[in-house]
């Protein structure tokens, strides 16, 4: 009976894990309706706490920076870090119980000088609850536009407060031009649940 309700309760922490990630690729207080009790088949003998929401709005914001780890140029060779960081706001929303769709818009500069602006539009997929993939696309919009693939893979941690930082590795090709490069970004950054 006791690992009855240890499970149940082990459930209750993966389903919010799961909305944590899905909060812009995680947040956590305000979970989506799925994760919360009132919505899952079995049934639990334990009282609801009233400190936890029974609803959300499925929306959520996200903050993020990311830098560039390695770069290879079309037809050359693998270079470091490329000492450049672009900074992002974004929101998502909640699509279904494991997917999330999110924009973000977010500034590039490079040795402390602007040199983009771009929008990021995403699906992101939780598949566990506290790892995520991510299927982004950049836009970069000023000073020109162009295309990248940028798909990602991510871990997150919420906390009751409804923050959930996160990292994430990308992998980067911008295609819209016909010369892709290859890039190894890192994020950091942290989601709030609306």
């Amino acid at each position: 009976r006791q690992a009855g309700k240890n499970l149940r309760t082990v459930d209750r922490a993966h389903r919010r894990g799961v909305a944590a990630l899905l909060a812009a690729a995680l947040g956590a207080s305000a979970v989506p309706a799925w994760a919360d009790d009132a919505t899952h088949d079995t049934p639990s003998t334990e009282e609801p706490r009233s400190s936890e929401p029974s609803e959300s709005s499925g929306f959520y914001l996200a903050a993020l920076g990311t830098t560039t780890l390695a770069y290879r140029p079309y037809g050359a060779d693998f270079d470091g870090p490329q000492r450049d960081i672009t900074a992002s706001l974004g929101a998502g929303w909640f699509a279904t119980e494991t997917l999330a769709l999110e924009l973000d818009v977010g500034a590039t500069f490079i040795e402390g000088e602007y040199v983009a602006t771009s929008l990021t539009p995403g699906l992101i997929w939780a598949f566990h609850p506290n790892v995520y993939t991510a299927a982004r696309f950049i836009v970069p919009v000023d000073p020109g536009l162009n295309l990248a693939l940028y798909p990602g893979i991510g871990v997150a941690h919420a906390f009751e407060s409804g923050i959930g930082p996160f990292f994430e590795a990308n992998a980067i090709s911008m295609v819209g031009r016909g010369v892709p490069g290859f890039g190894l970004p890192g994020t950091i950054g942290a989601t709030y649940s609306l």
